[in-house]
């Protein structure tokens, strides 16, 4: 019998977890790019460096990033590693029910995440995913080679094959650079990628 991913079954699985003081520690010394990740395989969280996610093992869901635990700690204005960890750790059960539709993005998606984390292009924010007729995926990611550009994806989220991306350069206070649209596949995110980091670094000359 198939295994359904549902938000009942999300909450049963990681409800009961919770967010370390040394996992918000990492996310927070290592930096923008760094994030958490809900691992359907293992029922665990896990803390990532920087670059150390590979997009491919698509189990692995990014559910909290460096810029919201930044948020975190400007609520606070105190780094207190335990009562950070506990706001994680709430943050992720108010957003628990959206996870499941992160699973099961396409084969395309995938690829452009890998090829842009290849490049530097790591998670700002976690995926939204829009649930009306079509599905799309909504992500920032922040160029970890000087983050202070960060990028906006917007893409179908469901659909295999040949599909039509959206992406905006911005700077780190959301302020629009540049943008581009065009087809995208799991054959040609590599390129698509190196071209994006090319407009990076182009725009971080004029900044």
């Amino acid at each position: 019998m198939a295994l359904e991913i549902n938000a009942a079954y999300v909450q049963d699985r990681f409800g009961p977890l919770a967010v370390t003081p040394d996992q918000v520690r990492r996310v927070y010394e290592s930096g923008p790019g760094a994030v958490i990740t809900a691992d359907l395989v293992s029922g665990r969280y896990r803390a990532h460096t920087p670059g150390e996610l590979d997009p491919r093992k698509n189990t692995r869901l990014v559910v909290f990033t460096h810029q919201d635990l930044q948020h975190l700690v400007n609520k606070q204005h105190t780094l207190d590693w335990g009562r950070l960890a506990q706001d994680a750790t709430t943050a992720l059960l108010q957003d628990m029910h959206d996870w499941p539709y992160g699973w099961f993005t396409s084969t395309t998606v995938v690829a452009l995440r890998a090829a842009l984390a290849d490049e530097g292009f790591c998670p700002h924010t976690r995926a939204y995913i829009t649930c009306d007729e079509e599905a799309r995926v909504h992500q920032i990611l922040v160029f970890t080679p000087d983050p202070r550009v960060l990028m906006s994806i917007n893409l179908p989220a469901l659909p295999p094959g040949l599909v039509t991306c959206e992406a905006r350069l911005m700077n780190d206070r959301y302020a629009e650079l540049t943008c581009a649209q065009g087809p995208v596949c799991t054959d040609t995110a590599p390129d698509i990628a190196q071209e994006l980091a090319g407009e990076a670094r182009a725009v971080l000359k004029l900044m």
